[in-house]
């Protein structure tokens, strides 16, 4: 496992970082660019964060046209990032939240004018191998969250969520993980 800690370039406080990720937001928010240091070797990465979100954090945030959400870390993170533009949906999760029979007509349209993160040329492959690396650790990996997660991988881009079976995907892969938690 990894032991990285974040810088952010406003000033705000360092963070430490779950092991087995690279990334972790205080309660502030998403910074705008962190530095991911990593003991011993020094700086290992600088770039703007742009995250996906996971259907637990959505579903928990509930868009103004649903009930009020439910409060939490990951939505406080979520309402954050949606004001900075940093949130990209991944296509499994958007088709998780549009299967929800009981989802309002009007609550699908700001999910869809999310940008959407393209599936890239050995995606499926690579799921299924990143699945089976999992399995073989005798951790739970779902299908969906193997989908997702490889979404994140291949973009490089950061999971936010309040699901912790992502975190055998991070030690696995490297998934950059954004941990939410509720109230």
């Amino acid at each position: 496992m990894n032991d990285y800690s974040v810088r952010e370039n406003a000033g705000a406080q360092a963070g430490r970082v779950i092991p087995g990720t690279r990334l972790r937001n205080p309660l502030t928010g998403p910074p705008i660019a962190v530095q991911v240091v990593r003991p011993g070797y020094g700086l290992v990465c600088r770039r703007v964060v742009q995250q996906a979100v996971h259907s637990s954090t959505i579903v928990s945030f509930r868009f103004p046209c649903r009930r009020p959400r439910d409060g939490g870390e990951d939505t406080n993170l979520l309402d954050r990032a949606l004001q900075d533009r940093q949130v990209l949906m991944v296509p499994v999760v958007l088709t998780e939240i549009l299967s929800d029979p009981s989802l309002p007509p009007d609550a699908s349209q700001p999910l869809l004018e999310l940008p959407l993160v393209e599936v890239e040329h050995g995606y499926w492959q690579r799921a299924g191998e990143l699945r089976a690396r999992v399995l073989a650790r005798c951790r739970k990996a779902r299908l969906d969250d193997a989908l997702i997660a490889q979404s994140c991988i291949d973009r490089g881009i950061a999971l936010l969520t309040r699901d912790r079976d992502f975190r055998a995907f991070a030690e696995t892969a490297g998934l950059d993980l954004i941990i939410g938690s509720a109230q």
